[in-house]
């Protein structure tokens, strides 16, 4: 949601449904808690409850809002504030995810974390990669390693997960972070490939969905008919979502590109 865009969801007495202001913050009129907006969108409700608390705790009214519900299926859910106090919360927000990333990624280092990675190999391929490069030589371990953080950097996997990969190959935290931020700052260029193959894959299903919305124009329904009932609409969303990855990684390489030239 935009953040001028405004959530409507009231009880029948006009109040803000699930939220109340706390008692530590007395400067807000009854108009100014009604008129909401969007702070930050969650994962899962943990997520929301913990954020909803943590801005309460500040002294900021907030609530859980629900995603529309579109085609059947629902849109991510977010945690509304009143508008006047937005800035505010932003900055609340920004120290509890930083918190919580910094939580995760301690605990993935831990000797019971990496056990419980361990034990999920079955079901993870990639962490049984990461048992095989545990057994290499230490400078060997960081060559090996190297393109499959530039990838999960390209792809915006959270630290924490990062970490638990990293600490399933036998690497500590300082090791770890050493690679990342050498990779980060120092491998550019392979950052940038990855970023590049995302963005071709794009291309792809951007292609592919248009191929798929227009081909019933062209007498083509037969086709798919049986096979991929409603490709205009399977069609549609094939073209924006592969035109959203080729815009994200776009934006990433041009970023990548700036560093690189400061």
């Amino acid at each position: 949601m935009a953040d001028d865009e405004e959530v409507s969801e009231h009880n029948e007495d006009g109040t803000p449904s699930g939220m109340n202001a706390p008692a530590g913050h007395v400067d807000l009129t009854d108009a100014e808690l009604h008129d909401v907006t969007e702070v930050a969108t969650v994962a899962n409700e943990f997520e929301a409850i913990a954020i909803v608390e943590t801005l309460e705790d500040a002294g900021i009214p907030a609530m859980k809002h629900n995603g529309i519900v579109y085609l059947g299926s629902s849109g991510q859910s977010m945690v509304v504030v009143p508008r006047k106090l937005l800035a505010e919360a932003r900055a609340v927000v920004e120290q509890f995810r930083k918190a919580a990333n910094e939580r995760g990624v301690d605990e993935a280092y831990k000797p019971e974390s990496v056990d419980d990675q361990l034990k999920d190999a079955p079901s993870d391929p990639l962490t049984y990669k990461m048992i095989e490069i545990a057994t290499r030589p230490k400078e060997e371990r960081t060559e090996l390693l190297s393109p499959y953080v530039a990838q999960w950097l390209a792809d915006g996997m959270p630290d924490p997960e990062i970490a638990r990969y990293l600490a399933s190959a036998e690497l500590n935290r300082v090791d770890s972070e050493t690679l990342i931020a050498f990779i980060r700052v120092g491998q550019s260029d392979l950052l940038i490939e990855s970023l590049d193959r995302r963005a071709m894959s794009g291309y792809a299903l951007a292609a592919f969905g248009a191929f798929l919305f227009v081909a019933p124009f062209f007498g083509a329904t037969f086709l798919f008919v049986l096979l991929i009932p409603f490709e205009n609409v399977i069609g549609a969303c094939l073209f924006v979502s592969g035109l959203g990855i080729v815009a994200i990684a776009r934006t990433r390489i041009e970023q990548l590109e700036k560093a690189k030239i400061s």
